[in-house]
């Protein structure tokens, strides 16, 4: 398998080049763009990205379009990049949209390689990469002479280094401090009180007997007593071969992100309509561009909220005392629909976050009227024009009802 070229790959470019050209013309919306990019668009090298081994110049042409596309509404017209492309790279979960860029996902659509390379198997291509490459599977480091397939699963080990756990036989080839063997992550990153100096380099294999099972006293060594009583609950696999990688959960680095992903998690669960939680979204970031926003910028000189009120427009205005949004709170109040009301953008983030199962509906209104406030907003300063508040008001209603 020789080393592909950007000519390799010019009927992928043609292909999205084609591919992007017609969606501009359609017109689409924000949330139409962004649902194309995350399903279509960014989907349509992936099988190319796991197999092969893709040049960097294609990868960063393929980007280059997605961001424009999501930016631009049309070829000739040029937009703002409110968020970072890294950024609208991260899970959802975690206030990105969910794009799979090459950088992030390339090395992980490649460890199912990895993992079944270490399986034990008696396939012609398991046999020969073993023998080819004996020992070399967890060495960092890739030389000029290694083969593009073996470079793609060498990616594959990197990523799936930090998702796999020992289980010990001999405890040869398994390093005590670099590999994972006690639980989800390696000594070397334990906050513990081993001596890491005397276990530089030092194989699993010191602390076993010959006969199989562990050396209290080889542990005694080097470890407390409290490390030790973990060390002798883990099994000793002597019928292995060899030492086997299995998957672990990290059950710890899951509870930290889930505390870090809190702040975008309650979006999802509302089940807005798409261009009404990119609006949210957008609104989470802080890059709506108010007048505030824009005049911070440099952009605009106005400051003043369109809707002739003295304060400023910016995010907290927005959600707070919005002439608009509350006209609209007050034609849903006397359909029945009430609403809740904040002070400021961090009350409404912190209550709309927490809000319970039984007050879903009750946020979901109120997202829906601060969405229908702000493109009323639009609507006079861009067109003169604007509907009624309580047209807007029925709006949110015929929303409603048919999520």
């Amino acid at each position: 398998m020789r080393k592909l070229k950007r000519s390799d790959f010019s009927h992928l470019l043609l292909k999205v080049g084609a591919k992007v050209r017609a969606w501009w013309n359609r017109r689409l919306s924000l949330a139409g763009r962004a649902t194309l990019v995350r399903s279509a668009l960014l989907a349509m090298p992936m099988f190319l990205y796991t197999h092969c081994h893709v040049p960097r110049s294609v990868q960063e042409s393929i980007e280059r379009l997605a961001r424009f596309f999501l930016s631009q509404m049309a070829p000739s017209q040029r937009g703002m990049h409110y968020v970072s492309w890294e950024q609208c790279c991260s899970p959802s979960a975690g206030g990105g949209l969910g794009f799979h860029g090459v950088s992030r996902w390339q090395g992980p659509l490649r460890a199912r390689f990895a993992w079944e390379l270490m399986q034990p198997g008696s396939s012609r291509f398991h046999r020969f990469v073993l023998s080819r490459y004996t020992g070399r599977l967890w060495r960092e480091g890739i030389t000029r002479r290694d083969s593009p397939v073996w470079r793609l699963i060498r990616q594959g080990v990197a990523c799936l280094r930090p998702l796999i756990r020992w289980k010990i036989a001999d405890g040869d080839s398994v390093d005590v401090l670099v590999h994972a063997w006690i639980v989800d992550r390696p000594l070397s990153r334990w906050p513990t009180f081993a001596d890491c100096g005397a276990l530089e380099s030092l194989q699993v294999s010191a602390f076993l007997l010959p006969g199989g099972g562990w050396d209290v006293s080889a542990l005694s060594q080097f470890f407390g007593p409290a490390l030790v009583e973990v060390v002798l609950q883990i099994p000793v696999h002597s019928s292995f071969p060899q030492n086997r990688p299995e998957l672990c959960t990290r059950l710890s680095g899951r509870f930290v992100a889930s505390l870090a992903y809190t702040a975008f998690s309650w979006l999802r669960k509302l089940k807005l309509h798409p261009r009404e939680q990119m609006f949210w979204w957008r609104l989470l970031w802080d890059v709506i561009p108010t007048r505030g926003w824009l005049a911070h910028r440099g952009l605009t000189a106005e400051r003043g909220c369109p809707w002739g009120c003295t304060s400023e427009e910016t995010r907290d205005h927005l959600v707070s005392d919005y002439c608009s949004l509350s006209a609209i709170q007050a034609a849903l109040l006397n359909w029945g629909y009430s609403t809740p009301s904040f002070s400021s953008w961090d009350t409404a983030r912190e209550l709309l976050s927490s809000a319970s199962a039984g007050a879903l509906g009750t946020t979901r209104v109120f997202c829906c009227a601060v969405y229908q406030a702000w493109r009323g907003r639009n609507a006079k300063v861009h067109h003169g024009e604007v509907a009624t508040f309580t047209v807007m008001a029925t709006t949110i209603v015929e929303t409603l009802s048919i999520m």
